[in-house]
């Protein structure tokens, strides 16, 4: 992987993980990878991995908008960065 590219991943990733970091969504971060990887939904350059998903039916609103910042906060943090435009993941 391009150091741009590791960099920019690395990023990303981070972005994910800042807002989880006091456990806002109810899940607590216990991985971070930016090596490219095959996943169930196809590949992709980085991942966070969290501990003990809660179960979709148990989410509230509140909870359920707390994960969609979670998810937008990857590519908002490239953004922040100086990146001219979003990346997805």
């Amino acid at each position: 992987i391009h150091h741009n590219r590791a960099l920019a991943t690395a990023i990303h990733e981070m972005g994910h993980a800042l807002t989880d970091f006091t456990e806002w969504t109810g899940q607590k971060v216990i991985g971070i990878s930016i090596v490219p990887q095959e996943l169930s939904i196809g590949m992709a350059l980085g991942v966070t991995r969290y501990d003990d998903v809660p179960a979709m039916h148990e989410s509230n609103r509140a909870v359920l908008v707390r994960k969609v910042a979670t998810y937008l906060a990857g590519s908002e943090a490239e953004i922040l960065n100086g990146a001219e435009e979003r990346n997805t993941g």
